[in-house]
């Protein structure tokens, strides 16, 4: 029994060895298949992370490549004129070379408007404007270099620029003016100026021309202040110009120049036809050939022709080598036609008479005819100039004071406001017939009138008829 529980107990503890044992291995087991599991999240984990950098370099290259498809597009395809290219401070971006050149016309036309040189000679000024002398810009040819400028640089410099990130440039364009027209502004300074400088002084008397060489004098160089002014204006320097007078002796004289400046035509008056606003002040200002508005007539005042015997001066100057003061007798012309003959015979003939009579017992169509009247009388036409009884007369209408009358509307004589005015027109047409003026535009009556001859009628309507004659003559007429 002893043995038989011995063999027991000792199976029992290789029992609990064996279990032992088997514990050992599970938990070994157990341990290696968590290392393996640790070691395949680490593999799956790095795999993850090589995936994402991957996908974010991936995804980088991919911004960065639209990102240049982006600059490239916008390098290559931008159409118009680069950020920051100014002409003459300008701001051109973005726009074509035709909407350039208008740019810089107007900023040039608006920039000479205000830019001058001011001609200085003692207390006197005289300005000259860029616009007086045609001061302007090549707008066209500033435009194509504008249009150019920045294209034919490198890839990475253009990118830049279409980006705004260079400095702004502003392109030189080159100018240009009308030198004759300098000259001109010149000579009209000179002009203003010749009294207080000269070599020696001449005055005219009503019999002669008296010299006086008894001092130097100082004289201004015309062609000499043309030039300055001139690369003044070509160099963009708008500031004042300092006339600097030449010392001349007496020697020097030329009794020539006297006599050029003395010297002048006999002119007879003559008839100008101006604009109503013009003076003898503003003459520049209008081209009397092309004007085409209103015009009035001006009487041109008549001129003395003057002048001295040359030759005779020249040999008084001979045979006085040393002297100082000299008369020469001046010899006058004078013209054929005077402003006070040729006044006196504006509107002095009659050249066309008619009347008509009115019905004094109609009150109202009465009153229309006298109101037409007095818009009529009065009307001045200068040669070339038109006639529109409709333009002068106006609308007839009851605030400017015209009544219902009687007048042939579509056969019928019905009242309407201005009825009777065309007794008026066709009075005015009887007269011009007689002075045998153009008729521009004339309609009769649908039915005959008592008021003229038959055929002698000319019916107006504010709308539609109008009466018209025009000046075919030389001279002015007037109602």
């Amino acid at each position: 029994m002893q043995a038989s529980n011995f063999t027991r107990g000792k199976n029992k503890a290789k029992t609990k060895e064996t279990a032992a044992r088997t514990d050992g291995q599970i938990s070994s087991a157990s341990v290696a298949r968590q290392r393996i599991q640790k070691r395949k999240e680490r593999e799956k984990k790095r795999r993850m992370r090589i995936m994402a950098t991957l996908l974010t370099v991936a995804l980088a290259l991919i911004i960065a490549g639209t990102v240049a498809l982006v600059i490239t597009s916008k390098v290559y395809t931008y159409e118009g004129i680069y950020p920051n290219v100014r002409v003459a401070g300008v701001d051109l971006e973005g726009m074509n070379e035709e909407e350039a050149a208008s740019a810089i016309k107007k900023a040039s036309e608006e920039y000479y408007a205000s830019q001058k040189v001011t001609l200085s000679y003692g207390d006197d000024k005289l300005d000259i404007y860029g616009s007086e002398i045609d001061m302007s810009m090549d707008a066209p040819a500033a435009a194509r270099a504008a249009m150019a400028y920045g294209k034919h640089y490198s890839f990475f410099t253009r990118t830049r620029i279409v980006n705004g990130k260079t400095e702004p440039v502003d392109l030189a364009a080159t100018t240009s003016f009308n030198p004759v027209k300098i000259e001109a502004k010149v000579n009209e300074f000179t002009e203003m100026v010749k009294d207080k400088s000269g070599v020696c002084s001449y005055e005219l008397t009503d019999t002669v021309v008296k010299v006086d060489l008894s001092a130097n004098g100082e004289v201004l160089n015309k062609a000499t202040i043309v030039n300055d002014v001139s690369r003044m204006f070509g160099e963009g320097r708008f500031e004042t110009y300092e006339a600097v007078p030449e010392v001349v002796t007496a020697a020097t004289l030329d009794v020539e120049e006297i006599y050029e400046s003395v010297y002048c035509d006999a002119e007879d008056a003559e008839i100008l036809y101006v604009p109503l606003d013009w003076t003898e002040e503003t003459a520049d200002q209008y081209d009397l050939a092309s004007y085409s508005g209103k015009k009035t007539y001006y009487v041109k005042p008549e001129r003395i022709g003057l002048s001295f015997d040359l030759e005779g001066a020249k040999m008084i100057l001979a045979a006085n080598a040393n002297g100082k003061v000299f008369q020469f007798p001046l010899i006058k012309s004078q013209p054929q036609v005077t402003k006070a003959e040729l006044s006196s015979k504006i509107y002095s003939d009659v050249i066309g008479r008619a009347s008509s009579t009115l019905n004094p017992g109609e009150v109202n169509r009465t009153t229309n005819v006298r109101l037409a009247t007095e818009f009529v009388n009065g009307t001045e036409l200068m040669p070339g100039e038109v006639f529109s009884y409709n333009k002068i007369v106006g609308e007839r209408t009851e605030k400017r004071g015209f009544k219902d009358a009687g007048t042939f509307v579509k056969g019928e004589v019905v009242d309407e406001i201005g009825g009777g005015i065309c007794q008026l027109s066709s009075t005015v047409y009887m007269a011009t017939l007689r002075s045998n003026l153009k008729q521009v535009s004339r309609s009769a009556h649908r039915f005959a009138v008592t008021y003229t001859p038959l055929g002698q009628d000319a019916t107006v309507y504010w709308g539609s008829l109008d009466y018209q004659i025009k000046n075919d003559t030389d001279y002015p007429i007037k109602d």
